[in-house]
């Protein structure tokens, strides 16, 4: 399908987002799924990216989205030059988004660095179509202070906001796993109800498993979308599977980040590979 970009804007040194207009995309684009963006006609670069779903906004008049890129390459840094009102082939939506429990009552965010994109879409939906009010707590981590971004529009939909850099220039100085750990600790003899408690994160695989770590600590269901490099993004190449258990015996098998992913139960990862 094509995809008519409205605005490129830049939000830092190293990141953008992009906002698009693609009368095709379907209704029920869930947060955590993504696209396979089209640099370019040609050779070079010659593979899709793909983009988590940034946000969405659906009207009688158009439907629009956005993604959240950072420069670390070819591809992205020829997306920065790109302007209003030019054409880009996507595939969209692809791969499985987060599930919200009916019962919940706290979801506790956590993203580190452009792990950010399918999270605020998350909490954007969670505030945006549930009766019942439900707490977002969101801790939001990077390597420094150019790392963290959209922090007004990230407050605006959350209960409560905490921010750390690994270099003490924004927030608490330490990792986002460890603010983590320090909320759980905080609210364990307060309100905090384990049963109606949920965690969602994205961000590189070794914040992850550590989030999984504690999630398994305090018992609470976890949720995780994996980063991955993808040829495809519908599962032909089999370039990003992941391995995991399966069935009552956890059996090990392996699955694709592009299709069963990207989102997982945080407990049937095999992180230890």
């Amino acid at each position: 399908m094509i995809a008519e970009i409205l605005s490129n804007k830049k939000l830092s040194d190293q990141y953008y987002v992009m906002e698009l207009r693609c009368p095709e995309l379907t209704d029920g684009v869930k947060p955590g799924q993504f696209l396979m963006f089209r640099v370019r006609e040609g050779y070079e670069p010659y593979l899709r990216r793909p983009f988590s779903f940034y946000g969405i906004k659906f009207s009688k008049d158009q439907r629009t989205f956005e993604i959240l890129y950072k420069v670390v390459g070819l591809g992205t840094r020829m997306m920065t030059g790109m302007k209003r009102g030019e054409k880009i082939d996507i595939i969209a939506p692809l791969g499985n988004g987060f599930s919200l429990p009916s019962d919940i009552r706290t979801a506790v965010i956590v993203a580190g660095g452009i792990g950010l994109a399918p999270l605020l879409f998350l909490t954007e939906e969670v505030n945006k179509n549930r009766k019942d009010k439900v707490e977002a707590i969101f801790l939001y981590g990077g390597r420094g202070k150019a790392d963290i971004i959209d922090i007004d529009r990230i407050k605006n939909i959350s209960s409560e906001v905490r921010i750390c850099t690994e270099d003490g220039s924004m927030g608490s100085k330490m990792l986002v796993t460890e603010l983590l750990e320090g909320y759980l600790k905080e609210k364990r003899t307060g309100e905090y109800d384990q049963r109606s408690t949920g965690i969602f994160s994205c961000g590189p695989k070794a914040m992850l498993k550590i989030v999984s770590s504690i999630a398994r600590k305090y018992n609470i269901p976890c949720q995780v979308s994996l980063e991955s490099f993808m040829a495809c993004g519908f599962g032909a190449c089999l370039g990003c599977v992941v391995k995991v258990l399966q069935g009552k015996n956890g059996d090990i098998a392996y699955e694709r980040v592009c299709k069963e992913g990207p989102v997982f139960d945080s407990e049937r990862i095999v992180w230890d590979e």
